[in-house]
């Protein structure tokens, strides 16, 4: 009897939050839908070779990526640190 009174009472509380939720407008959407000039601009997708548009409604991102201003060092050349081991037996390792 105690074990259904407690499950009432949250079925209850539940409720009363479900009803009293307010839905806050993201500010991600808001600047998308509005266009925000420092965020990637999207672009449409191919049409479909079959003559469709399913691919139109799909909107894709140009996510600027991140270039590498040096080589990437190879696991057994020496360490850029100078300190003569490989690299992964020095500052490889700690990655």
């Amino acid at each position: 009897d105690m074990f259904e009174d407690l499950i009432g009472g949250l079925k209850e509380e539940v409720s009363k939050l479900i009803f009293r939720v307010e839905i806050a407008k993201e500010p991600f959407l808001e600047r998308v839908l509005v266009g925000d000039p420092q965020m990637p601009q999207p672009t449409l997708g191919r049409i479909n070779q079959r003559g469709g548009n399913n691919n139109l409604n799909q909107v894709q991102m140009k996510i600027p990526t991140h270039k590498r201003s040096e080589s990437k060092v190879g696991r057994n050349n020496p360490c850029p640190c100078g300190s003569g081991k490989k690299y992964k037996y020095c500052c490889g390792r700690k990655q």
